[in-house]
């Protein structure tokens, strides 16, 4: 049974797809390098080794926090130390960490593993502080953790997506008004929601694709490639190019809505 996770270091999201198979490769070739931080019997720091050394077969090895601090601070330092995460990537945890302003905790809108402890209350300019971003971007990003879909969401943690961009493309947050749909929202109100959340993902996934690409060495892949998968996919990078002029194109038709309120 695997161990709990604090619930700071649930904080930061796990990694996944290529950056996690290349961790677990790397732990299966060389082994854990850096023990997993434990404290009250639970993952502080190291959630992600834990998880690879499974996939990899390797036995974890763990140490006790040594308790000089606060672990929350600690979980903080500790990730922002080795990830290189974007003020968006940041004002979303910050958000995660924050309280509202009557008390109540944000909800994480992360599936969370049982556990008794629970996170100290932090303010919002206490969380802004301490992941050095603004206020306001906090703020946002609460909005956003609202509001936005889980892939906007998903989108903004692996930096394919800015907070303002989606908190932007959200519905102003407004009473109830009797007579309308769902929570006070007219069907055109919940339709126009949904086109808006799913170009958000469509325009995610397009930067997600330019940023791969451009990690990509073609001098080093081509070679190794056959003829046969070179045609099918330029033939694929020639469909997919076709759709993203005709999204640009309809992005541009509607450059005279920007300044309405949405």
């Amino acid at each position: 049974m695997r161990m709990q996770s604090h619930p700071a270091s649930q904080l930061f999201p796990l990694m996944e797809g290529a950056d996690l198979d290349a961790f677990v490769a790397d732990i299966a070739a060389h082994g854990l390098r850096e023990p997993i931080v434990t404290y009250e019997n639970m993952v502080l720091d190291g959630r992600n080794r834990l998880l690879a050394c499974e996939k990899a077969n390797v036995p974890p090895r763990f140490r006790e926090w040594e308790n000089s601090g606060d672990p929350v601070a600690y979980v903080i330092s500790m990730n922002l130390a080795r990830r290189h995460l974007n003020e968006s990537q940041r004002a979303l945890i910050a958000a995660r960490l924050a309280t509202l302003r009557h008390g109540e905790r944000v909800d994480l809108k992360r599936k969370k593993e049982d556990s008794s402890k629970e996170l100290p209350s932090i303010t919002q300019d206490e969380a802004a502080d301490m992941l050095n971003v603004s206020r306001s971007s906090v703020v946002r990003a609460q909005r956003v953790l609202r509001q936005a879909p889980p892939e906007a969401i998903a989108a903004i943690e692996k930096g394919t997506a800015r907070v303002k961009t989606i908190e932007n493309s959200l519905p102003r947050e407004s009473a109830p008004t009797p007579g309308r749909g769902v929570a006070g929202r007219s069907r055109n109100d919940i339709i126009s929601t949904s086109h808006r959340s799913r170009l958000i993902e469509l325009v995610s996934k397009g930067n997600g694709l330019r940023q791969g690409l451009e990690s990509l060495n073609f001098r080093l892949l081509l070679p190794l490639c056959t003829a046969r998968e070179l045609k099918s996919w330029r033939a694929d990078a020639m469909k997919n190019a076709k759709a993203f002029r005709q999204l640009a194109s309809q992005l541009q038709k509607g450059k005279g809505y920007a300044n309405r309120k949405v």
